[in-house]
């Protein structure tokens, strides 16, 4: 390798800026009631790479569950949507990316030319999260907006009387069924 193409790749690695990355701070929740936060980032004003990164506590164990789209808004002086791919979206556990993933979004496709992404509900026990958002911008400037919705885990208690209800009132039916008439042919009684 000769001084020529080290002093090229110093003069291209000078001019190389790195992706834009934005951290912002959600806050805690401990549930209940049942809590909905709107995760909008500012606008994305270059193009090329990008992470964002939506931090939150959780105060004691909950469900969340969680969506976003590309938005299509046309900017001032643009006659085109922004070209905006949400390539990975992941919860992990802690502040920042560097914690243990517990689970990635599924990407929903396109609806009405909106890439869509969702996480399923999920439990989380208390502690601190990051939702981490990797994308591209293609043309700038580019937007994108989200939610997540933070509600309390069922207890046992209440699933023992959520399906107690169901057995009653199936037992009810069918008793209500058997006394309100003879059934029209007696080969299916």
């Amino acid at each position: 390798m000769n001084a020529r193409h080290i002093a090229l790749a110093g003069f291209a690695a000078f001019l190389a800026s790195p992706a834009p990355a934005a951290i912002y701070l959600v806050g805690t929740f401990g549930v209940p009631p049942t809590q909905a936060v709107n995760l909008v980032p500012s606008v994305i004003g270059s193009t090329g790479p990008f992470q964002d990164e939506f931090r939150f506590t959780v105060t004691a164990p909950l469900t969340i569950a969680a969506s976003g789209f590309q938005t299509t808004a046309l900017f001032a002086g643009s006659t085109e949507l922004s070209n905006l791919d949400l390539g990975l979206v992941q919860l992990r556990s802690g502040f920042g990316n560097a914690g243990a993933l517990i689970a990635n979004f599924v990407n929903g496709g396109a609806v009405n030319a909106l890439e869509t992404s969702a996480l399923a509900p999920i439990q989380l026990g208390a502690g601190q999260y990051t939702i981490v958002i990797n994308g591209i911008v293609g043309t700038a400037p580019a937007d994108y907006d989200g939610s997540i919705v933070f509600a309390a885990v069922p207890e046992p208690a209440v699933w023992a009387s959520l399906i107690t209800g169901f057995g009653l009132i199936g037992a009810a039916a069918r008793r209500r069924r058997r006394s309100n008439g003879q059934i029209a042919d007696p080969q299916l009684a």
